[in-house]
């Protein structure tokens, strides 16, 4: 009811701030329950925990806070790094009995399923089975009957590990143990109970009622549907106390039928004819997972004992989680290729820089040529060009023109000195040109011509900028 539920949050809250036995200092909620409220809360060494305090009214009654502190030696007998360890466990100084877990990051599969419109990948529900009945099987081999398996009890960490939670109403098949359920008590969720649980036959629970329930856990995880539906929880455990249950055929038509047959015998209403145990049925899983799910991770071998890892992006309750996949054996390695590459940047642009700057000097070179020309009264010539562009090139485009066939041989011009490791090629100067620079220089008083030198043949130069012929002094 909602308004017993406002009540035990509000009362929970309540308790926000105060400190257990001068160790535990209460932060905030995670969660609450019917019977216990879950706490994060910091040790006095600074180190974080998860609390669970049976609530107030329940630790009055001996018998019942007693089976809720002998919940951390069931867990921790299991010993399977899937399930959730029991750190420590005391008594309030209010009375309340409580008990210290290791405190997890992540999300329930059952929020996990909400957020995703109830519906979860078909690899992600055959993973999330392997690795409950990998947990189921440890237990069941030590006698320990979970009792309460559902999605709300299956919380997928941030690094990837599946944990069963809540291992609270779960009993050691002796006779200790027989004793601290009453007759006809029942306990669990209806819409995960097995017939002989619904029913209320507490003799007749066992490790394949567990196996029952893992059944209903995927056919729900899958299909979005409950085995049996209902108005409310009483209708639900009628149904599944008498009837049977449907295929996951009826409500999901395209599901392979390796997963069909897994999941359908998992719920025969008859024990006979189910799985023969969680381990049996987690075979199957992995048999089912090849078939239906062909080239995808393969699921942990279950000889490591190592938890799988579960892999979610889209799921912002599991944001650090890596890219969407399954439970592999390895962990998921991090993809640093869509990182920018720094280090094959940088030089790439230094070496567009140098080049933009080598480009500049030269045209800053040419410039200065054809200033120094002008300023001595020789206008610069120009290769016409049929297939060049009208426009003048940009100042970083450098054209090399060869050296006209018509020039003297090298070893007898005297190039202007260019900047080191840039050729620059005159171009050929018309003929117009040399005649208007001939007729614009001074005249000059012919008188005997001298005796012939060895350094006037030929008797001129050519100006490896402009192209023009400039006469030798001493041969005129």
């Amino acid at each position: 009811m909602p308004g017993l539920e406002d009540e035990a949050i509000g009362e929970a809250r309540a308790r926000l701030g105060s400190v257990l036995k001068e160790k535990y200092r209460l932060e905030r909620v995670l969660g609450t329950g019917g019977m216990a409220v879950v706490y994060a809360a910091t040790h006095r060494n600074g180190k974080e925990f998860a609390v669970k305090l049976l609530h107030r009214e329940l630790s009055l009654h001996p018998e019942v806070r007693g089976r809720f502190l002998r919940e951390g030696y069931v867990a921790n007998k299991v010993k399977h790094p899937g399930a959730v360890a029991v750190l420590d466990d005391d008594v309030a100084e209010d009375g309340t009995a409580f008990l210290v877990m290791e405190l997890l990051n992540g999300s329930t599969v059952e929020d996990l399923w909400e957020h995703e419109g109830q519906r979860l990948p078909l690899q992600l529900v055959l993973s999330v089975g392997y690795q409950v009945l990998a947990v189921l099987a440890a237990a069941h081999e030590k006698g320990i009957v979970h009792r309460d398996v559902k999605p709300a009890n299956l919380f997928l960490t941030t690094e990837g590990e599946l944990k069963v939670l809540d291992f609270g109403i779960a009993r050691l098949r002796d006779v200790a143990g027989s004793q601290t359920t009453q007759t006809g008590m029942t306990m669990g969720t209806p819409a995960f109970m097995s017939p002989e649980q619904a029913a209320g036959s507490t003799s007749a629970v066992d490790a394949l009622s567990d196996v029952w329930a893992v059944g209903a856990t995927l056919f729900t995880l899958a299909s979005g549907s409950l085995v049996h539906e209902g108005e409310n929880a009483q209708q639900i455990m009628i149904r599944a106390a008498t009837i049977p249950a449907r295929s996951l055929r009826d409500v999901m038509p395209a599901a392979p039928r390796a997963v069909v047959d897994v999941i359908d015998r998992a719920l025969r209403f008859d024990t006979r004819d189910r799985w023969g145990s969680a381990a049996q049925m987690r075979d199957a899983v992995r048999g089912a997972y090849a078939s239906a799910c062909p080239g995808a991770p393969g699921l942990v071998p279950e000889t490591t004992g190592a938890p799988g890892l579960w892999a979610s992006s889209h799921s912002p309750r599991l944001s650090s989680a890596p890219a969407p996949g399954l439970i592999t054996a390895q962990p998921v390695a991090h993809d640093h290729s869509n990182r920018p590459r720094k280090r094959r940047i940088a030089p790439v642009v230094l070496g567009l820089g140098a080049g933009m700057v080598a480009a500049l000097v030269v045209a800053a070179f040419v410039r200065n040529s054809e200033r120094e020309n002008r300023a001595a009264g020789v206008q610069p010539a120009s290769t016409p060009v049929a297939s060049a562009p009208a426009q003048e090139p940009p100042a970083s485009v450098v054209t090399l023109t060869p050296i006209p066939s018509e020039s003297p041989p090298a070893a007898s011009v005297e190039p202007r000195k260019a900047p080191p490791s840039v050729v620059v090629a005159p171009p050929k100067a018309p003929a117009a040109a040399i005649d208007k620079a001939r007729s614009s220089a001074p005249a000059v008083t012919p008188s005997p011509a001298p005796p012939a030198k060895a350094n006037c043949s030929p008797p001129f130069v050519i100006d490896p900028i402009t192209g023009l012929k400039r006469w030798k002094a001493d041969c005129l």
